[in-house]
């Protein structure tokens, strides 16, 4: 369990919302998720649902890693009340973009099986003078994420607009990374017991070498029917695409060294275009603040600036 001692004012749980087969070593392997729980909770109604990604490049870091958590979610949970998830996922170069993916989607699944968090939710002692167990209320969802956490997210969102409430990613990684140049990157080498994996993931976006990790199991001459799920930009150029109801907004950093702040311009700004007035550009933001990569994670929600960025958003998760 973590020791982040921001992580008091919560009932702290972790379980396996997957099992996989490595076909490295033969064996059977979990991937865990954190359960954060508010303890004080004024009114025992079903709680809504934060979910958070992690960051790292998609080589590294880990739930709640607490040099990248943002404060102001763990604030934004215990001030509403919300049931924040943060899982893991397999990371590259051992696993795939393929298995990354898989794994997000078979978390959004789990979260919406009827027993997984509600039998969980059973051991948590209940508010005081509240005659029934906690439960959550899976229509009310806030998808949120950090660098390739935020992308993952945003793809995420992306794929299954109408069951998300709003997104609040930081800095989304990948934004930039088109199909294209997947496609045309070098076949990587077999992997190997990588080094420290920090080291791994700067170098691997140092050299540009990402996009041989994106494409290692892809082939790119076959049909790939997930394909837009892995490329937002592409996403947007699908028939008729939507957002979440209450919206996306991207916080970045204007000295963003390792993830381009342009990247996420763009974004904002070809969705607002695809959408349109009708289909909710208006809820599609990019909130550009001083700082580099990770600016955002000692903020607290009470900034001005931050509540205000995100008055929509959490107005439309929470409806």
């Amino acid at each position: 369990m973590s020791q982040d001692p921001r992580l008091k004012p919560f009932h702290h749980l972790q379980t396996p919302y997957k099992t996989f087969q490595d076909t490295t070593t033969n064996t059977s392997e979990e991937i865990q998720t954190d359960i954060l729980i508010p303890k004080t909770i004024p009114n025992p109604k079903p709680l809504p649902i934060i979910i958070y990604f992690h960051g790292g490049g998609l080589i590294c870091g880990s739930s709640l890693h607490p040099d990248w958590f943002p404060t102001y979610l763990l604030d934004l949970a215990q001030t509403t009340p919300a049931v924040l998830l943060a899982p893991n996922y397999r990371l590259l170069p051992e696993a795939t973009i393929h298995e990354v993916f898989g794994d997000v989607l078979d978390f959004w699944d789990w979260v919406h099986a009827p027993a997984s968090v509600a039998a969980l939710l059973a051991a948590v002692p209940s508010p005081q003078n509240a005659s029934d167990r906690l439960a959550v209320d899976v229509a009310r969802v806030l998808v949120a994420g950090g660098s390739a956490g935020g992308y993952l997210g945003l793809c995420l969102a992306l794929r299954v607009p109408e069951q998300i409430g709003g997104v609040v990613v930081g800095y989304p990684a990948f934004l930039g990374v088109s199909s294209s140049a997947v496609a045309t990157a070098a076949p990587s080498a077999p992997p190997r017991p990588p080094p420290d994996r920090l080291d791994l993931m700067n170098a691997a976006m140092r050299t540009g070498r990402i996009a041989e990790l994106f494409a290692r199991g892809v082939d790119p001459a076959a049909h790939d029917p997930d394909r837009t799920l892995r490329y937002p930009m592409e996403r947007l150029d699908e028939p008729a695409p939507q957002v979440p109801r209450g919206g996306i907004v991207i916080l970045h950093g204007r000295e963003d060294e390792v993830v381009s702040v342009e990247d996420s311009v763009r974004f904002v700004g070809k969705a607002r275009k695809v959408l349109g007035p009708e289909g909710g550009a208006g809820k599609v933001v990019v909130v550009v603040r001083e700082g580099g990569h990770g600016f955002d994670t000692p903020v607290r929600l009470g900034e001005g600036w931050l509540g205000e960025s995100l008055r929509g958003v959490v107005g439309g998760w929470l409806e």
